[in-house]
Parts: C-alpha cells; sequence; structure tokens
C-alpha cells in the first residue's frame, strides 16, 4: 500500500482517486474549492464532475495542499490550468500562468 495524493478533484482526477483507493492505497484527494470539499466529505460524491460515483469511506479530500503531499510516496496531478496557476502562484509567490 502506498500514499499517493491526487492534485486535482475534476472528473479524472476524482476517478483516478477512486480507483486507487480500490487497490487499497492510502489516497489524498486535493482540491481547491472549500465548498465543493465540504459537499465531497458530506455526501461521498463529486456531483459536480463524477455525479452517482461514490467516493471510498477511506479517501481523504483537503484543500490544504501542504496535507494533500505530505509524506506521500507518488503524486498524481491532474489539474486544470487554473489550479496549475494557483499552485504555482503559492509555490512561487508570484502569478505564473494565464487563465
Amino acid at each position: 500500500m502506498k500514499k499517493i495524493a491526487v492534485i486535482g478533484a475534476g472528473s479524472w482526477g476524482t476517478a483516478l482517486a477512486i480507483m486507487l483507493e480500490q487497490y487499497g492505497h492510502d489516497v489524498t484527494l486535493w482540491a481547491r474549492n472549500q465548498k465543493a470539499v465540504e459537499e465531497m466529505k458530506k455526501t461521498r460524491e463529486n456531483k459536480r464532475y463524477l455525479p452517482g460515483v461514490l467516493l471510498g469511506e477511506k479517501l481523504q479530500i483537503t484543500t490544504d495542499q501542504k496535507e494533500a503531499v505530505e509524506e506521500y510516496k507518488a503524486q498524481a496531478a491532474a489539474k486544470s490550468d487554473l489550479e496549475r496557476t494557483e499552485l504555482n502562484k503559492e509555490k512561487t509567490g508570484e502569478f505564473t500562468g494565464a487563465y
């Protein structure tokens, strides 16, 4: 079992996180939208991008970038351009991408 962080909670990232969790890995799914994270935690479903597919009970969901990648052995990025921009800005302190 590996600790894996999936960066990006769109349809692809959510599906990847579900699959990895089903294979027994310790998975954290990172999303940039706090409201969406709260809804996914409450309903155990990503209704916007993957409606009708339940998130495993062990799947962790967060907006905290450090929490998502801390102590993880592998990371999978399923980020939109906007998320890449936000992550780069947080990392470097400057805006490096485009909307």
